[in-house]
Formats: C-alpha cells, sequence, structure tokens
C-alpha cells in the first residue's frame, strides 16, 4: 500500500507539469480529376496548464496526506507485530519456568511417597500418610502436564508471531516424561 500511494504523489505532481507531444499523421484524397494524393504530416504540441497550480498543489497535499496515513498505518502494524511477539515471548519463558517448578515438585512428590512408604512398612506412618503422599505425586503429575502443555501452547504462539509455525519442536525445558 505504500507504494501505491508514493506512485500516487508521483501522478499529482507530473499531472500538471508541461508535456511535449509528438503527433503523426496520414490523409489520403482523391481530387475532381481522379488523381489521388496523400498528405502526411508531422507535429510536435507543447502543452503549458496555466492555471492548474492551486489543482496540483490540491492534488500534491492529498497524496501527501494518504502517503503519510499509509506511512503511520505501517508503523503502527509494526509496533503491534513487534508487542504481539515480545509477549509471546514473555509468555513462553513464564511456562518454562512453571514447567521447571512442576517437575521439581513431582520429583519432590515421588521422594515423599518413597519415604512414606519406607516409613509405613517399618510401621512408623499409616496407610493415610501414604495415601496423602500419592495424592499429591497424583497432582504433581498433573500440574507437570499442565504446565507442558501451557509451554508448548505459548511455544507455538511464539513461533506464529516469529511467522516460524513450521519449525521444528524444540524439547521442553528440563527432563521430558
Amino acid at each position: 500500500r505504500l507504494g501505491v500511494t508514493e506512485a500516487d504523489l508521483d501522478v499529482a505532481r507530473r499531472s500538471t507539469a508541461p508535456r511535449l507531444i509528438l503527433q503523426h499523421g496520414q490523409r489520403l484524397s482523391r481530387d475532381i480529376d481522379r488523381s489521388r494524393s496523400r498528405d502526411t504530416s508531422l507535429g510536435v504540441v507543447l502543452e503549458v496548464p496555466l492555471f492548474a497550480g492551486s489543482l496540483r498543489r490540491e492534488r500534491e497535499s492529498v497524496a501527501r496526506a494518504q502517503l503519510e496515513a499509509a506511512r503511520a498505518e505501517l508503523r503502527s502494524t509494526e509496533r503491534q507485530v513487534a508487542l504481539q511477539t515480545w509477549s509471546a515471548y514473555q509468555a513462553m519463558r513464564t511456562h518454562a519456568i512453571a514447567l521447571r517448578h512442576a517437575q521439581a515438585h513431582e520429583v519432590d512428590a515421588q521422594a515423599l511417597l518413597v519415604g512414606q512408604l519406607a516409613s509405613y512398612r517399618t510401621d512408623h506412618s499409616d496407610l493415610s500418610d501414604v495415601l496423602y503422599a500419592h495424592t499429591t505425586l497424583s497432582e504433581a503429575i498433573l500440574s507437570r502436564v499442565a504446565s507442558l502443555s501451557a509451554w508448548r501452547q505459548a511455544r507455538m504462539r511464539l513461533a506464529a508471531a516469529l511467522g516460524r509455525l513450521h519449525a521444528a519442536p524444540a524439547a521442553p525445558p528440563g527432563r521430558l516424561r
């Protein structure tokens, strides 16, 4: 669109400029005595607009205004794309951190379950403690899966914002289950 408005400005500038036109003509005619004659003419015409100054200025100002509007729209679009890309990047970073925390929580929950099972076998804890540790591990696994899904979605949004949606998937931060 920017190129079109620049061309419009150029047309407006040239529309009232003097023009030099080369004309060519040929005419066949018959006289009364049935003789044929051929007339050929070549002419040069110079057109100089005398009262087109205000029209030219008006066309140029309209074309300039359209050009500035197109440039402003381009800058606005560039800013929006940059903001979307930055937001997508920050969301991906946030979800990557949350995924690492969820993975660490799962490791801790596994250790808790192993400890509670060992305590239960030695009669130092009861079954409710083992069930609590198992529930904690289940919740940690669910949290890790949800965090992994959110990280992948954020990564795809970033890829779309960068215009590289077809890029090969990378491994998530930390370990993959």
